[in-house]
This record gives structure tokens, sequence and C-alpha cells, in this order.
């Protein structure tokens, strides 16, 4: 797990909001999942090595 993301991993189980967008109120908690399930998946190309940067073009939104 990448160290930002370890950072992160200590809201794990915080139900309070971290992110309000017209789709709704999303918790620190369900932004920790979803960046654990990028990342896993990231990792699970075998063309990325750990370490790598990646860049993703995707629009300013939670459901990201």
């Amino acid at each position: 797990m990448s160290q930002l993301l370890a950072r992160f991993a200590a809201h794990s189980d915080d139900q309070r909001t971290g992110i309000l967008d017209d789709a709704g109120a999303h918790s620190y908690a369900s932004i920790v999942r979803r960046a654990v399930a990028v990342s896993a998946a990231l990792s699970s190309r075998r063309s990325l090595e750990p370490g790598e940067r990646v860049a993703l073009l995707v629009h300013p939104s939670a459901d990201f």
C-alpha cells in the first residue's frame, strides 16, 4: 500500500463526510475503499512496477 493510502487508512472506519458533490455525501471510509480498489487494479497490471507513477485523466468528481 502506498504511503498516501496508508495515511488515508487511518480514516477507514470514519463515516464523516469527506466529499460532498452533486451525487451526495461520500464518507472518508468509502473514499479509502475506492482508492484501495483503484490502487489494487493498477498494481495488478504486469506493465507497472512498484514506485512507478500513473497519470489518470478523469472528470473531477467523487465517482472516480
